[in-house]
């Protein structure tokens, strides 16, 4: 299984939904256990879905998992990049300072 991609980037998790119930549950400090009970799902339900088995109704589970953390149900049952969707600077909103035309003499 590939946990990491290297580009020109640098390190990035891959984009998978494992490792995405991963991160949701370890940015809520969460056991597996509480994570599964927070959604009315087994631990070994939970458990299986990290580790990449099928799970029945994976939808319904995904669509519970994003309402009861406050997560992007799209981004978590299809993955994608972690964009800010309020930026803070201008230059943000253009994609950094390169490919902006300067007009500084």
């Amino acid at each position: 299984m590939t946990t990491a991609v290297n580009g020109s980037t640098g390190w990035r998790p891959a984009d998978t939904l494992e490792n995405r119930l991963r991160l949701v549950r370890a940015e809520k400090k969460l056991s597996q256990r509480e994570a599964a009970e927070t959604i009315g799902i087994t631990q070994r339900e939970w458990q299986g879905m990290e580790e990449g088995r099928a799970a029945r109704r994976v939808d319904v589970k995904v669509a519970k998992i994003a309402l009861a953390f406050g997560v992007d149900r799209d981004w978590l049952m299809w993955g994608g990049p972690l964009v800010d969707p309020n930026p803070e600077t201008p230059d943000d909103l253009m994609g950094g300072s390169e490919g902006v035309n300067s007009t500084e003499n």
